[in-house]
């Protein structure tokens, strides 16, 4: 990863679960967001490797830069997930929560 991305505008699209998918993020994006989140996304459940999580990581070369948030209680796991979307995705921004 490398520094913040550059930003055209102040209107950022915040994670909200069981809303920001990838039709949603790319509506906002069409009507002025700079930065779109994906769904809040379980660190715990990355790290396990659950399929309906890895789901939520799914985007599209239009809503770049896009961020992901993390969220969980466990450092261990916030940093495993961390590792494994930094390795296998091409977010612009991960959120820790």
């Amino acid at each position: 990863m490398s520094n913040f991305p550059h930003l055209k505008n102040p209107f950022i699209l915040a994670p909200m679960a069981g809303i920001t998918d990838v039709a949603f993020r790319l509506m906002c994006k069409k009507y002025g967001a700079s930065l779109v989140f994906t769904e809040m996304v379980s660190a715990n459940a990355l790290s396990r490797n659950n399929k309906a999580t890895i789901k939520l990581l799914e985007s599209s070369k239009e809503e770049k830069p896009i961020g992901v948030q993390l969220f969980g209680q466990n450092t261990e796991n916030l940093v495993k997930a961390a590792k494994i979307i930094q390795d296998n995705y091409d977010f612009d921004v991960i959120d820790l929560n």
